[in-house]
This record gives C-alpha cells, structure tokens and sequence, in this order.
C-alpha cells in the first residue's frame, strides 16, 4: 500500500538523519503530519472508520495528543533533569571566541559552537571562575553566566562581540540538558497522525523500552563511559514500525 510505505519511508529518513545529526527536520515531522492526516481523509479505513471527515478528525486529534504528551513530558524532564554539573579541582581553562560569524566555546583542549549548547533561547550555562577577564577587565572568586546573547559577571552585562576577549579558570561549570528534542516531540505527532492514538502510545512505550535497553547496554559494554547522546528517534521509528506490522495481533494477544 502507497500509504504504508510512505510512512516507512519518512521513518527511515527522519531515524537516519536522527543518527546522524541528532535532530529531526520539520520537513520530516510537519510534513508527515499532513501526509498522515491526507491519508486518513483519502483512506478513513486507516482509523478504523468509515467517515473520511471522522477519520481527518481523528488523526488531527491523536497527533495533537501525542505532541501535547511528549511535550509535558519533555517540560517535566527539563526541570527535573535539565542541568549538569561538571567539578574540578585543579581550575579548567575557559575561552569564548568568535570565528567568522560562529561563537567558540573552548573548555581545556576542546572546542564547541556555542549555540551548540543550548536546545532553547532561554538556556544559559554558569561557571565559577576563580579568575575571569572580561572585555581587558579582570574579575576574582566570581560566577559567570553565558547564554545565547549575553554573558553576565559581578552585576555587569554584556553583548557576546562586547565582552570579547574572554578567558576564566574555572572550578565548576553547570550546562542545560534536554532528555529529547522539540524534533521528537512533532515526530511522535506524526507517528500518531497515521498510526492513531493506540499506535502513537504503543510508540511511545515501546521507544522508551528500546531506548533504556539500548542504553544500559551501551553502558554495560563500556563498563559506564558511554557519553554519546543517543537520539529517541530511531526508537520512536521502530516501535512505530511494530505496530503498523503486526499492531492487530498485539492487540488481540493483549
């Protein structure tokens, strides 16, 4: 059925590009939003039904659903979980630079985009510094906050490019973290928008089980030194997959 492989189609892509970029295109999930809910207009018998209008309905309802789901879970995740704490007892070299229109983060000997760090406008990451120079201005004992715009010291402010050249020695550092992307959250709406409400919860269940196997085996294979974020897509993708395969039969065992 065209249907169906559409939707593993757009399963396929979104769990590759997922591996690969840790994000999920909203060509993948927008688009896969009206694909499924299309197809329910066209083909009602998808949801069980045989009113196309009930059927467009339906699939509209359960992938607002699965998005208004996914993100309470996701705002739940972020404020229990949504900081880590790094420690050092020697001090660590801290550096923001810029080059060419892209902010650097170097922390010791490594280097990352700074945007990189953030999953939201309204992240910061703070860092004790024992020494921090500032726009050729030196601070002591003091706690740095950078976010996406600004970086703030001691009750002053500035812009990014304005408080370059930045350097600190730094104790602690304190970094935003997600448990998912936005991106996955409009996946599963996309999932629910061809699979239904039951699909989409299947999905959900079963990703969450297949990621944890996942990654307590990755942790037992490297004996706890796994640091690699493992994206959720894939798993929201091959949960999906069991229920559009063998869905009625699960329900029937259950």
């Amino acid at each position: 059925m065209i249907v169906g492989w559409i939707f593993v189609s757009l399963l396929i892509i979104a769990s590759f590009i997922d591996l690969e970029h840790l994000l999920i295109p909203d060509e993948i999930t927008i688009g896969g939003i009206i694909a499924g809910c299309m197809a329910a207009l066209i083909l009602p018998q998808l949801m069980g039904v045989d009113s196309r209008w009930i059927a467009l309905c339906y699939s509209l309802t359960s992938a607002l659903v699965a998005y208004l789901l996914l993100w309470v879970i996701l705002e739940i995740g972020k404020k229990i979980f949504g900081k880590k704490c790094l420690h050092w007892k020697k001090p660590l070299a801290l550096e923001l630079f810029k080059d060419g229109e892209i902010f650097f983060l170097r922390l010791g000997e490594e280097s990352l985009p700074l945007l990189e760090l953030f999953s939201r406008s309204s992240d910061s990451l703070r860092a004790e510094a024992t020494i921090c120079t500032i726009a050729h201005k030196e601070y002591l004992s003091q706690a740095l906050t950078i976010d996406t715009q600004h970086i703030a010291i001691a009750g002053n402010k500035w812009r990014l490019d304005d408080a370059l050249p930045l350097h600190a020695m730094i104790t602690n550092l304190t970094l935003p973290r997600e448990a998912m992307g936005l991106g996955d959250v409009k996946f599963l709406a996309c999932i629910a928008a061809f699979l239904g409400i039951k699909g989409m919860l299947f999905a959900l269940f079963g990703g969450s089980v297949l990621g944890a196997i996942t990654g307590s085996l990755l942790l037992f294979m490297t004996r706890g030194r796994q640091g690699r974020v493992l994206p959720f897509g894939p798993y929201l993708a091959s949960a999906g997959l069991v229920w559009m395969l063998w869905g009625t039969e699960l329900l029937n065992f259950l």
